[in-house]
């Protein structure tokens, strides 16, 4: 629990607040309010006992990667690692080449996010100033907290995009590194997903085997 722990202390340091996601009744396995219907679904990964896949939804000015989990005793849906805004992604349509995929620039991020360095972000950027590497060029973001039915979680926030040719040697050094296993940021987000239930899932698993 190391990383998460220095990860929690690092953001209360700067005075962080929590954002609320999903927040109802008291209990950790109570379930949310229904998801609405999500886009730029994917599989993700599948291990003995459990399976899990993601989709794109819009909430409140941003996209937010919703990851879907279906476990023998942990089932459920969650926001998921890094949310970019609209004005992010208008920004990456204005400034990269012509043609580009949002949907692939989102998961990329994703993927750089869930890969990227803890110590290099605690130790050589700050937490709400760093980027996260996408496509041809990066995602400015900062570090946040959001509470999912009493139970806190980190996710990265992206706020604005520039190319690697748009970027200043200060805008190039604040791209965080890809990390080393267990030092990563994916591996922190574990340590915090192992620490609370997610509300289960209502479909039963054939439904859900049927539907994938």
């Amino acid at each position: 629990m190391y990383r998460g722990y220095l990860l929690r202390r690092a953001f209360w340091r700067r005075g962080g607040r929590f954002h609320t996601a999903q927040r109802e009744g008291s209990g950790a396995c109570r379930s949310p309010p229904a998801t609405p219907g999500g886009a730029g679904a994917r599989f993700v990964d599948r291990t003995e006992g459990r399976l899990r896949w993601a989709h794109l939804r819009v909430d409140d000015g941003r996209i937010v990667p919703v990851l879907m989990t279906v476990d023998r005793a942990n089932n459920g849906f969650h926001p998921w690692v890094l949310s970019p805004s609209d004005h992010s992604l208008q920004r990456a349509l204005q400034r990269a080449a012509p043609g580009l995929d949002l949907t692939k620039l989102i998961w990329a991020a994703v993927d750089s996010a869930r890969r990227i360095s803890i110590p290099f972000l605690l130790s050589r950027t700050a937490l709400d100033r760093f980027r996260v590497e996408a496509g041809e060029g990066a995602f400015a973001c900062n570090m946040t907290m959001i509470e999912v039915l009493g139970n806190e979680m980190p996710i990265i926030e992206a706020e604005t995009w520039l190319s690697r040719d748009q970027m200043s040697r200060i805008q190039e050094a604040e791209v965080v590194a890809e990390g080393h296993p267990g030092e990563r940021f994916d591996d922190v987000y574990a340590e915090f997903r192992e620490e609370w239930c997610v509300p289960p899932i209502r479909r039963s698993r054939r439904e859900l085997g049927r539907r994938i």
